[in-house]
């Protein structure tokens, strides 16, 4: 802060904004587990520490606030054991107490689809051939004729693919059983159709191939409609996930937009991305509605608009509906301090503007 260089005048200014604003700051910081949509400005200065970290702002800043040399990674070791524990949902009636419980055995990953997706693995099977090779697609073939009996009680509404992992194949086992005990004895309060154990990685690969390829295939598969991700990546607390999910499904069929749900169930992350044609005006005029529909949802659960992927040209122009616009000037403020003259990446984060932001959306093939 001594220096007479710009970088003391940033870390100055910095200071003097954010701790004159504290309260206010902290105040305004999402309760999600995951938000990447504005600046991380409640992160920065924690007065009860005296940590003043400017990384915290850097780092999901999309290079709207200057450029980044070098990068040091810390990796998390890979364990060499992995196993599932697959839910088939009848009924997501009880998915807010289904989720903490779950998430009380401390699983490695805690991943979700729809039926809508089932129904595309379904539809697209013979495709998996090309895109594994015989071998694989056979062992998928085989591997997928239990699952065929949880089918006849019912087409599931969610999948729940719970993952644990370990230094050993029995570990995972111990896991997995522990919890499909426990799960067991409330299946009928959970509305759960069938409990698979799948406790090593080659059985509970059928899975993650439904879960990562279907909608690929899909994309493949439908020429004349393309990804259109504008209400990708939204964040709802997961106790609001029984009411939300039905009605971001019904937002979905309202302006038939061909879309899967696919998510990560411990963080009330969703992936939602549309294909559509929007070449054409009856399409792309589905866009800011749907939208406006989908954000105004998401944000009367009080979830973030972006959990993972930041905001980009998209999402930055619903920063005042997400934060208000006392942050979203202090945003503005940060970005100008660091960049006064406007020159990193313009046009995104808090100074998106929606009219830009559309004008630069696909409009032919």
């Amino acid at each position: 802060m001594r220096q007479t260089d710009f970088e003391g005048l940033v870390y100055r200014k910095l200071f003097t904004l954010l701790d004159e604003h504290y309260d206010t700051i902290k105040a305004a910081k999402p309760r999600v587990t995951k938000n990447s949509t504005g600046y991380n400005i409640w992160d920065v200065w924690d007065r009860d520490t005296q940590i003043f970290d400017l990384s915290k702002l850097v780092v999901g800043a999309q290079g709207t606030l200057g450029l980044t040399t070098d990068i040091h990674f810390r990796l998390v070791r890979a364990r060499p054991h992995s196993g599932l524990l697959v839910l088939f949902l009848k009924d997501i009636n009880r998915l807010g107490e289904i989720i903490p419980k779950v998430l009380s055995y401390s699983p490695a990953t805690f991943e979700s689809f729809d039926d809508a997706t089932l129904w595309l693995s379904i539809r697209f099977m013979p495709s998996f051939r090309k895109l594994l090779g015989w071998p694989k697609f056979l062992h998928l073939l085989f591997s997928l004729i239990p699952d065929g009996v949880q089918l006849l009680r019912g087409i599931p509404k969610l999948i729940l693919m719970v993952e644990f992992n370990g230094e050993t194949e029995a570990e995972v086992r111990q896991k997995i059983t522990a919890l499909h005990k426990e799960l067991k004895l409330k299946r009928a309060r959970y509305e759960i159709n069938g409990i698979e154990e799948d406790p090593t990685e080659a059985s509970s690969e059928k899975f993650w191939i439904m879960r990562r390829q279907s909608f690929n295939l899909l994309r493949h598969k439908v020429k004349d409609k393309h990804t259109a991700p504008f209400i990708d990546d939204l964040v709802v607390r997961p106790e609001y996930l029984t009411e939300f999910l039905p009605k971001i499904r019904r937002i979905i069929n309202k302006y038939h937009l061909f879309a899967t749900i696919a998510g990560h169930m411990g963080d009330g992350n969703f992936h939602i991305i549309p294909l559509m044609k929007l070449e054409e005006k009856e399409e792309r005029a589905k866009l800011l509605p749907a939208m406006k529909e989908v954000n105004e949802l998401v944000l009367h659960y009080h979830g973030s608009l972006s959990g993972e992927h930041n905001d980009g040209l998209v999402r930055g122009p619903w920063l005042e509906a997400m934060y208000g616009q006392r942050i979203l000037k202090l945003f503005r403020d940060v970005k100008h301090i660091m960049d006064p003259d406007t020159i990193f990446n313009p046009h995104k984060k808090a100074l998106a503007d929606w009219d830009y932001s559309f004008s630069h959306i696909r409009d032919h093939f």
